[in-house]
């Protein structure tokens, strides 16, 4: 795909416009930006990027977990509806487990 800087800036444009029906070609370009920045890259930088955004994931995932482990209002003495929400933050990230496949 070949993708200009006036194309993006057009994209860009129109989606900035507020109208909803304009995310598409927004999130479309956003995709194709990072691809021809990642090919631009070199090996090393790539690596760093990709190691980067996967540390962010891991941490945001964790965050969600902690966050269900210190929920008090979850009334729970077997852990059960804990393990649950913890088992749905892994498949929201896409890391499915064996353990559920009803949130498949």
């Amino acid at each position: 795909m070949i993708l200009t800087y006036n194309a993006v800036k057009e994209v860009i444009s129109m989606c900035e416009q507020g109208n909803e029906e304009n995310i598409i070609p927004l999130v479309l370009a956003e995709q194709a930006v990072g691809q021809l920045v990642l090919k631009w890259m070199g090996q090393e930088a790539r690596e760093r990027v990709i190691y980067h955004l996967g540390c962010n994931r891991a941490v945001h995932a964790l965050e969600e977990i902690r966050q269900v482990l210190e929920n008090m209002d979850i009334d729970d003495p077997t852990c059960f509806r804990r393990i649950e929400e913890i088992i749905g933050i892994f498949f929201d990230h896409g890391l499915p487990t064996r353990r559920h496949e009803e949130f498949e």
